[in-house]
């Protein structure tokens, strides 16, 4: 997990990014005859800065 990887955890777990790197394609179904909600929108757009960062990690 490259999040808890980069968190110090006072757990005595040791995480480590893993390798290599997986790729994988993450999708938010919406109805077509509709508009998204601010709501979806907001969350698209948090979605898609965390997945940024951790690209960016």
């Amino acid at each position: 997990d490259p999040i808890n990887g980069k968190a110090r955890l006072s757990d005595g777990v040791l995480w480590k990014p893993f390798e290599p790197l997986v790729e994988h394609e993450l999708a938010i179904i919406v109805a077509r005859e509709r508009l998204s909600s601010r709501s979806t929108d907001t969350m698209y757009e948090m979605i898609k800065t965390a997945v940024q960062q951790v690209r960016s990690a």
